[in-house]
């Protein structure tokens, strides 16, 4: 199949995408429906050009899989395809593809990178529960252990590759070997503005769920001991592997024209260094952050919705959500190369993403995030034309 008609059919899925995801939009009426088909045109010129500039890195099997009639090999494809956009715009050059190894090598400031792109794909079941709105408690607690399982899953395989790599010296020791988890298909697939202003896939324990994947499970523990004593100091708790997460506070309070911002807070949670697989009798080991070769876990949501805020020239700064898990070995050239909202090493105190003000006013969160686009760039943008 030719180039064209390859981009004439994703120009299908893109509009698919756009129409299913951005509804609320497409509604408007008069000038704004008009504002919204000229952020669609701009918002196709975006992803045609992109996938243009990726065509050089496509593999033998990319055309075919991109163009599947099973959804999820789309997915995973498009993925590569933000991903490369992400490294060019973020600062990375030589950027390579080979016909064996990671998806990409690259390099930044000196340093050399290769990068994994993997999407976990849950089955049909969780997908059901995943976009869901209302889940019972036997359902969040189905959700989050399979959700999690399919992580550990893809990274297990991506571990198993990257040991093969470096046995025929495809990754070698000066490479610094990423794992970069889309979580794409992990959240509400046709909800909007996932990988915009929505946060990362998190866990039970209000963590990215690659934080679970691979420094350990998380669960919050409430116990009023621990907060009115050293937790270290208290023998009672001796025999529990506790670690600090730091609860962000977003909500800000404004008294007598003076802004007052709350501090951030500690809870204590209990890690556990394996997970039950979804045979009763395995168990999976997920504390694999400073055991392996990989030398850090990326989180990042991969998805065309990014190109809606794009078109705007003030909003072209705009990164995915995202976060970074670092050994301790390679913590200083991670930071300093590859971007993220939350950072996470073995040594530091665990930090959980800010939650949406939606939560805290008990609002709902498509809406809240649809009408806080709106405030911020419809009603500004056609006030001034």
């Amino acid at each position: 199949m030719g180039s064209d008609m390859i981009l004439e059919r994703l120009k299908e899925k893109w509009k698919q995408n756009f129409e299913s995801r951005f509804e609320f939009f497409l509604n408007l009426t008069g000038e704004e429906r008009k504002f919204t088909k000229d952020i669609y045109e701009a918002f196709l010129i975006s992803l045609e050009q992109i996938y243009k500039d990726f065509i050089p890195y496509k593999d033998k099997h990319f055309d075919i899989e991109i163009l599947s009639k099973e959804s999820e090999k789309y997915d995973q494809r498009i993925a590569e395809v933000l991903f490369n956009f992400h490294l060019r715009r973020t600062g990375f050059v030589d950027i390579k593809s080979k016909n064996e190894g990671p998806d990409f090598f690259a390099t930044k400031n000196g340093h050399k990178f290769c990068f994994e792109v993997v999407t976990p794909t849950p089955n049909q079941e969780i997908k059901k529960l995943i976009n869901k709105k209302e889940l019972n408690d036997s359902e969040r607690i189905l959700l989050y252990k399979e959700r999690l399982l399919t992580v550990t899953s893809s990274i297990s395989r991506k571990l198993e590759d990257l040991e093969r790599f470096k046995e025929k010296g495809i990754v070698n020791e000066d490479e610094n070997y990423i794992i970069v988890i889309n979580d794409s298909l992990l959240l509400p697939y046709d909800a909007p503005w996932y990988g915009v202003i929505n946060n990362v896939c998190i866990s039970d324990s209000t963590l990215p769920i690659s934080v679970d994947a691979t420094m350990g499970r998380s669960e919050i523990d409430f116990d009023m001991e621990l907060y009115n004593e050293n937790y270290e100091n208290t023998t009672s708790k001796s025999n529990i592997k506790l670690k600090k997460m730091v609860v962000k506070n977003n909500i800000s309070v404004t008294f007598n024209n003076q802004t007052s911002t709350g501090s951030d807070s500690f809870l204590y949670i209990n890690v556990k260094e394996m997970i039950p697989t979804r045979k009763a009798s395995n168990t999976i080991i997920v504390d694999i952050s400073e055991s392996t070769n990989a030398a850090g876990f990326y989180q990042i949501t991969l998805r065309e919705d990014i190109f809606f805020l794009l078109v705007f020239e003030h909003m072209r700064t705009n990164l995915p959500k995202s976060a970074l898990i670092s050994r301790t070995q390679e913590k200083y050239i991670l930071r300093k190369n590859i971007p993220y909202y939350v950072f996470y090493n073995i040594h530091e105190d665990k930090v959980q993403p800010d939650i949406s003000p939606a939560y805290i006013l008990g609002k709902d969160l498509d809406h809240f995030n649809n009408q806080s686009i709106y405030n911020n760039l419809y009603s500004k943008f056609i006030k001034k034309k």
